[in-house]
């Protein structure tokens, strides 16, 4: 596999729309598990699971959910029609920046060598 850095942009409105019933779901689920865990665990649970467009304007939080918890739900749905072969697999999110109406993530993904 051949690594590459990548970055995307796009725009938070058109995410929030895209991914408010997963994190909805997500964090209804979230919260089971900090009544197991006796309270919050990551920065999302102490922000007290904010609304999705607040999280989405605070590089931290959105790089937290968006590059690691919803990180399918949100990618996938700009960068694959759910068909086509597989090009690039997403290994890790390094760096998420907030500017404006647009949300970047950074990170690392692989292809196949030859692609």
């Amino acid at each position: 596999m051949v690594p590459h850095v990548f970055a995307i942009t796009c725009d938070a409105a058109l995410v929030a729309a895209a991914i408010g019933p997963e994190y909805a779901a997500w964090v209804v689920d979230a919260r089971k598990d900090d009544v197991l865990a006796g309270g919050p665990g990551d920065a999302l649970g102490r922000a007290g699971y904010a609304k999705l467009t607040d999280v989405l304007r605070v590089p931290a939080l959105a790089g937290l959910l968006l590059g690691h918890y919803l990180l399918f739900d949100c990618l996938a749905r700009f960068t694959w029609d759910g068909v086509a072969p597989v090009e690039y697999w997403l290994d890790d999110v390094t760096d998420c920046s907030v500017a404006g109406g647009d949300i970047t993530l950074c990170g690392t993904c692989y292809s196949k060598p030859g692609e």
